[in-house]
């Protein structure tokens, strides 16, 4: 009977884990993977960043320059990191841009990033980051509503969707926003989301957003005017129309600060893992779903497609590595600050042959969340930068981590 449970882990896991014999079949038993033998690449430290001490922040990836920008969060202060493999190291931007507001953004171009909700004071504000024009931040417009916990997401060549949030874990907002880049105006729209909520997820459907348009998948969220309760239930923004329309059937488990990710840009399929079924962390979920554009629903899951831990606040990144599509990063166990909840060791999602698996991947050196991750130029090299993080006091730090 051991021999089989033994080999039961050794399928699901890896020959380096350290097994519990008696209880193996257990998957957090045979959860850890040593760093020095994990699967599908390493992690590094790379750089401290001191006094930045960034988290609830946003990282800007410009690759053209191969440059990224640090802004927000915590920290009030917006860095420059260097992303040559060579010259790992960080600057400080010569610009007084303060803010511990920072919400969401994306960037816009080779050398421009928005920034939403970038006033603690007045979480209205948008305003343009300009890497070419010697760095500068300048207010360029402002949303209807006052938003936190909310998501922006580019749908075509000119506008940018808004949606979620609430103003101060008050006033949570069912409204939906369009910005307009090039006339700065926010308008908006006459449809809404059956409930307010927060923290839920925004995926564009498709691979050119800005030339062709995409749709856009709105996934759960918390339900602060019922009770904090997270819902299930998932809708498709149509940028032909700017018309709202449920998803038949609902995901496996209610879901609040889950993650999403896009599988396949061609049939729109999207994996979604973790988060908690309130907006209270108390509980998280190892369970995953996966919708499925072309057909408009939830597609069947296995039963054995689990996280092999309960996550919330973690990060998912799709990869150009075909047996490492998408690398799981951080988390919590629950929404707890308690060191044992967490998450250094990363998840690997791969399907080959129409068959899905996930197993555990490299360990970072430090638990973290609150985090960004940024995909490099050359598809394998991620940077794990900043978070609430487990194991140093200032809470900063970058990590790179190479598919291998």
């Amino acid at each position: 009977m051991k021999y089989l449970l033994y080999s039961l882990c050794l399928f699901l896991c890896c020959s380096a884990c350290t097994w519990n014999l008696d209880h193996c079949d257990e998957r957090d038993d045979c959860f850890f993977v040593p760093a020095d033998t994990a699967l599908c690449g390493k992690f590094r430290a790379i750089v401290t960043l001191g006094d930045f001490e960034p988290y609830r922040h946003l990282s800007f990836y410009f690759p053209e320059r191969d440059r990224l920008v640090v802004v927000g969060g915590n920290s009030n202060k917006p860095f420059l990191y260097d992303t040559d493999v060579l010259n790992d190291q960080i600057e400080p931007i010569p610009v007084d841009f303060t803010t511990s507001g920072t919400e969401a953004g994306l960037v816009i171009n080779e050398t421009q990033a928005l920034i939403f909700g970038a006033n603690e004071s007045n979480s209205k504000e948008i305003w343009l980051f300009d890497l070419a024009d010697n760095f500068q931040f300048t207010k360029v417009g402002e949303m209807n509503f006052s938003r936190k916990f909310f998501e922006v997401i580019r749908v075509n060549q000119d506008e940018i969707l808004i949606v979620g949030g609430n103003q101060d874990f008050i006033s949570p907002k069912d409204s939906l926003e369009i910005f307009n880049i090039n006339t700065s105006e926010s308008r908006t729209l006459t449809v809404a989301l059956p409930q307010n909520r927060i923290a839920i997820t925004a995926t564009a459907l498709g691979a050119d957003c800005i030339n062709n348009g995409c749709d856009v998948l709105i996934t759960g969220g918390g339900d602060f005017e019922g009770g904090g309760s997270a819902l299930n239930d998932a809708f498709i923004y149509q940028n032909s129309d700017e018309s709202l329309k449920t998803v038949d059937g609902q995901m496996q488990d209610k879901r609040v600060y889950h993650a999403a990710v896009l599988l396949d840009a061609n049939k729109g399929r999207v994996l979604l893992t973790g988060g908690s079924d309130h907006v209270n962390g108390n509980i998280a979920t190892t369970s995953v779903d996966i919708y499925n554009h072309e057909s408009q629903s939830f597609e069947s899951i296995p039963n054995n497609l689990l996280l092999f831990q309960p996550r919330l606040f973690h990060t998912m990144l799709k990869t150009n590595h075909p047996e490492c599509q998408v690398l799981i990063m951080g988390g919590l166990k629950r929404n707890s600050i308690d060191l044992s909840n967490f998450l250094a060791q990363c998840e690997i999602y791969q399907s080959i042959d129409d068959r899905a698996l996930i197993k555990p991947s490299a360990v970072m050196n430090f638990g973290r969340y609150n985090h960004t991750t940024t995909l490099l130029n050359d598809g394998s090299t991620i940077l794990a930068v900043g978070g609430n993080t487990a194991g140093t006091d200032d809470g900063s730090g970058v990590e790179k981590y190479t598919v291998e």
